[in-house]
This record gives C-alpha cells, sequence and structure tokens, in this order.
C-alpha cells in the first residue's frame, strides 16, 4: 500500500468503523499508516472553514505535512529550493 491518512473525527458518525479499519490495517502490519483523530469535528474536516473551526485548520496542517514527507524525497526536493529536479 502506499502511504495512508486517515482522519477521523471524533463526533464522526463512522467514528467506530474508523476504528476497526485502524486495528484491522496494525492488525495485518500495515506500517504506513498515521491516523489523526480530530477533537469536536463531525465527517469531512477540510471541508470547513479554518476561521470556524480549529480543527479543520489542524486536519489540514496535518495533511499538508504527511504529503511533504511522503512526497519530498520522491520529487527530491527541500524547503530551500521548492522546485522538484526534474527525473532523468
Amino acid at each position: 500500500l502506499p502511504p495512508l491518512l486517515l482522519q477521523w473525527g471524533d463526533l464522526e458518525r463512522f467514528y467506530e468503523q474508523g476504528l476497526r479499519f485502524k486495528a484491522k490495517a496494525d492488525a495485518e502490519g500495515v506500517t504506513n499508516m498515521e491516523f489523526d483523530i480530530l477533537k469536536n469535528i463531525v465527517h469531512d474536516p477540510v471541508m470547513f472553514p479554518t476561521v470556524v473551526s480549529p480543527a479543520a485548520e489542524k486536519a489540514i496542517q496535518n495533511g499538508c505535512a504527511f504529503a511533504a514527507k511522503h512526497l519530498a524525497p520522491v520529487l527530491r526536493c527541500d524547503s530551500a529550493d521548492p522546485e522538484p529536479e526534474p527525473q532523468s
């Protein structure tokens, strides 16, 4: 599997299913997964305006950090030079 980020609100209707999914992935030995439980938010936290929901801002920040961590090595870029080197 590719790296996987799961973000779940603790008020999510499918919260229990998310916990079961994580438990099953852990039992299967999936190690490239991050599970982010956000406080006081319902389904799809990144769809909420960040001025209304601090949890939405946290979800977006965590998602960006996750993407940067996993894509930077592939794109061969660093924070000093955001343009990726061309692949040969």
